[in-house]
């Protein structure tokens, strides 16, 4: 049986305060795994669907898919959410129109029923603090990058070919 080939998308707009998150996250994946993982950036959820149906088509080996997420889910901002979701199904994750016209829980449901979801997928979503149009990632969600980068390396399970981010240091704390 061939090895998994991973995708990992970043949804997300970058110019939308935390809602950058995904594709902050999808891009140190891609320059920490190289070609060992498929990066794909979007800005809204729905390309999703259309990205895994073209790809049913062609794929002639298992896939796996990490999505990766800014989200509402009522935990405190930058906490990181992992969530499999091959089994079960998305819980809301925030109000649908808050951030997407078509969320990524109906997203992840369209794709599961025209049977594109990838047996092996998971979300890591990353708690929002907001999404202000031009507004600056807010400190929790961009100190919580690197725990969400570690999160997918785990799942993909790419060797590093160059090192994961370290945590930034607590400005508050002197060394």
């Amino acid at each position: 049986m061939d090895a998994v080939r991973w995708w990992v998308v970043g949804v997300g707009h970058e110019d939308r305060q935390d809602d950058g998150a995904g594709p902050a996250v999808a891009r140190q994946v891609e320059r920490i795994c190289g070609t060992q993982v498929e990066v794909v950036v979007f800005a809204v959820p729905l390309d999703l669907v259309d990205l895994l149906a073209e790809a049913s088509e062609v794929e002639s080996h298992e896939t796996g898919l990490v999505v990766v997420d800014a989200v509402r889910s009522g935990a405190a901002p930058g906490q990181v959410i992992v969530h499999d979701i091959a089994e079960h199904t998305l819980p809301p994750l925030g109000d649908v129109t808050g951030t997407h016209e078509f969320g990524l829980a109906a997203a992840m449901g369209l794709a599961r029923s025209m049977d594109v979801l990838p047996r092996r997928t998971v979300v890591v979503g990353v708690e929002a603090e907001g999404f202000e149009i031009g507004a600056p990632m807010s400190a929790a969600v961009r100190t919580a990058i690197p725990d969400a980068v570690r999160a997918v390396l785990d799942i993909v399970g790419c060797r590093p070919v160059v090192p994961p981010p370290a945590r930034p240091a607590d400005p508050l704390t002197r060394r």
